[in-house]
């Protein structure tokens, strides 16, 4: 009895260091940025790339960017009032972006890689697009018209997100819209869970909570998704417990709950 109580309280104690960790992984939740998210991919159609910033302020806000393989470019400060920033040209690469609120001095660093479309590779966006008889990922929907037309493809209009929880062993899926937010996500895996949740891109800070899936690119980077557990992990299920298979088919349902 003795010792069973002396691994509880270790177990207590592992559970609390992982909080205390996971804690400080989700206090570097980004403020002003609100997508993309760190980590995220962007495809670079004609050797360069487009990106918008889309910010959680409409103040003055001053972007730094440092490309992969040249030297950081001097900071340029911008009115926001539409609470976006354009950015354009950027080259397939690892770069880094830091965005400073002039007014209150807060900065966001996201890190984005754009690779390059290849040959005979399908992009798909939210609208219908011929395939030309490219390769289609899964997942996608397909028009297949059999009056002669080309098919096409385009994101699905609501898709599985799957994710595997190491701590008790099972998984955890919701169907998502691209309208639906990172706290409604969150918000959802934390019902399930019965501890708070934080979502991010792989070695990348977590995503922000007004993020849409769909500025996330989420569907198409949904292999790369991780959670972690800003209050200690779960406790891990009984032997004789198991999950629902499908935690929720209703993002805005399961949080309301």
């Amino acid at each position: 009895m003795l010792l069973m109580r002396r691994a509880t309280r270790l177990q207590r104690r592992h559970r609390a260091f992982l909080g205390t960790l996971a804690l400080a992984q989700a206090r570097a939740r980004p403020n002003i940025v609100v997508s993309p998210a760190d980590g995220q991919r962007v495809v670079a159609l004609d050797g360069s790339a487009s990106l918008t910033l889309r910010l959680s302020t409409r103040r003055r806000v001053c972007v730094a960017a440092t490309l992969q393989g040249r030297a950081p470019a001097p900071e340029h400060c911008l009115d926001a009032p539409h609470g976006t920033v354009d950015l354009s040209r950027i080259p397939p690469g690892r770069h880094r972006f830091a965005v400073r609120d002039e007014a209150s001095g807060d900065t966001d660093d996201i890190n984005i890689v754009v690779v390059q479309k290849s040959p005979g590779e399908f992009v798909a966006t939210k609208d219908w697009q011929p395939t030309h008889g490219a390769s289609v990922p899964g997942g996608l929907d397909v028009r297949l018209p059999l009056d002669g037309r080309a098919a096409a493809a385009k994101l699905p209009d609501e898709w599985r997100l799957q994710l595997y929880i190491e701590e008790q062993k099972a998984f955890f899926r919701a169907d998502v819209k691209p309208s639906d937010t990172v706290a409604d996500i969150e918000a959802a895996l934390g019902l399930w869970a019965t501890v708070p949740a934080v979502l991010s891109y792989r070695g990348g800070a977590p995503f922000h909570p007004q993020a849409t899936a769909e500025s996330l690119g989420l569907f198409e980077q949904r292999g790369d998704v991780v959670v972690s557990w800003p209050e200690g992990p779960p406790a891990p299920l009984a032997a004789e417990t198991s999950k629902p298979a499908a935690a929720t088919t209703a993002l805005v349902e399961a949080s309301s709950l």
